[in-house]
């Protein structure tokens, strides 16, 4: 499932309507439709807002269910500092 899909189910299942969601993350219906459908077009900054919106984590938007199956330990973002 992409991000769109996962937030337009989760918004499902909580009852939450396409305009409620887009006041809780200070956008509008059009834009909430569109990362719905596309899924894709949507930047980290407002994958929080949703994550916080919906009662879930980023993680979980993206389809990182359980982290400890990845045997991830740091995510490191940015220049390498031996470079």
């Amino acid at each position: 499932m992409t991000v769109g899909e996962n937030i337009q189910e989760m918004r499902r299942e909580m009852g939450i309507t396409i305009e409620e969601l887009a006041r809780r993350v200070g956008s509008d219906r059009f834009h909430i439709r569109e990362i719905e459908a596309r899924g894709d077009h949507i930047t980290v900054f407002e994958l929080r807002f949703f994550a916080r919106a919906l009662h879930t984590t980023s993680m979980k938007l993206i389809g990182f269910e359980d982290l400890g199956k990845y045997n991830i330990q740091t995510i490191t973002i940015g220049k390498d500092k031996t470079e």
